[in-house]
């Protein structure tokens, strides 16, 4: 009998837990600096349809507490293209930062809105202030694992947001940044490299 009690106090106090585990994982938001903090290249796999050009893809230059830098590689007309992005994280809300071409002025709201367990993958919803109601959403992946079977959550979760979404990303477009003048002026991270402590 006692055994009995026993085993079920056990059992209650495990239920419990899990259900304070879930609230808890539930109540966090999810943070937009911990899926930017890496040396490995960011890709844009897939996009709200007819929104961005072919081969996205985003690598790091310096990311702080409070701000970030990346190169913004694509290709538009058959041309490769490159742009510095500068952003600011919110610091009210830790899924969401502001950013624009460093030498432009038009801003968008990236919200990061899906990060799987692993950080490797995330849904972002873009917005542009001067039409608040229009979104767009990207499915994002550390280059490492664009193959993996492990994002298949942010593609679910993408599909339900963006019934519409497109792909933009193939194996031809590593080019894009494996050429001898783009990896000089990347100065490229070692993607072993820790990440750094924010």
């Amino acid at each position: 009998m006692k055994g009995m009690r026993l085993l079920a106090v056990i059992l209650l106090s495990a239920h419990f837990a899990m259900l304070e585990c879930k609230w808890n994982m539930a109540q966090k938001p999810y943070g937009i600096k911990k899926f930017l903090n890496t040396s490995f290249p960011i890709w844009t796999l897939y996009t709200t349809q007819g929104a961005k050009p072919r081969c996205e893809v985003d690598v790091v230059k310096y990311i702080t507490k409070n701000s970030i830098a990346y190169h913004h590689f694509f290709y538009e007309g058959g041309q490769r293209r490159s742009i510095i992005m500068e952003g600011a994280f919110d610091k009210n809300r830790k899924s969401r930062i502001i950013v624009r071409p460093k030498d432009g002025r038009l801003a968008t709201v990236n919200e990061i809105v899906y990060l799987n367990g692993k950080c490797m993958c995330s849904v972002i919803r873009i917005t542009i202030p001067l039409l608040p109601n229009r979104h767009l959403y990207d499915l994002r992946v550390w280059n490492r694992f664009v193959a993996s079977k492990d994002i298949a959550d942010c593609i679910r979760k993408f599909n339900k947001l963006e019934p519409r979404g497109h792909s933009i990303y193939n194996t031809s477009c590593k080019n894009i940044i494996r050429t001898p003048s783009s990896v000089q002026q990347l100065q490229l991270p070692n993607p072993s490299a820790p990440r750094q402590k924010l």
